[in-house]
């Protein structure tokens, strides 16, 4: 997908205006400075943002459903609504937003 003269580089234009969303649900909630892992979502999925930067996406914010392995089916129900709405917003938060 990410080949020279396509994605990026010289002719490389394909991917150019086209949005990448993210839906991401690790399944341990203990990302954060502050917690084990010493990271947040958002910040291990940096690569992914400078990568859609490269090949001149328009990185959207992320959807992230924390700890999924261990919530309920309420809670589950909750986030498929908030993923819903998320989706079909008229305009998804962008890269600015994120940064």
């Amino acid at each position: 997908m990410l080949e020279y003269g396509w994605a990026y580089g010289t002719g490389g234009t394909a991917l150019h205006g086209k949005e990448l969303v993210l839906a991401v649900s690790p399944g341990a909630d203990n990302y954060g400075r502050e917690k084990f892992a010493k990271y947040t979502v958002h910040e291990l999925l940096r690569p992914l943002q400078a990568m859609s930067r490269l090949v001149g996406m328009d990185f959207k914010v992320p959807f992230i459903t924390v700890g999924a392995s261990s919530i309920g089916k309420a809670e589950i129900a909750q986030q498929a609504k908030k993923y819903d709405t998320y989706l079909h917003e008229t305009a998804l938060p962008t890269l600015g937003d994120f940064d």
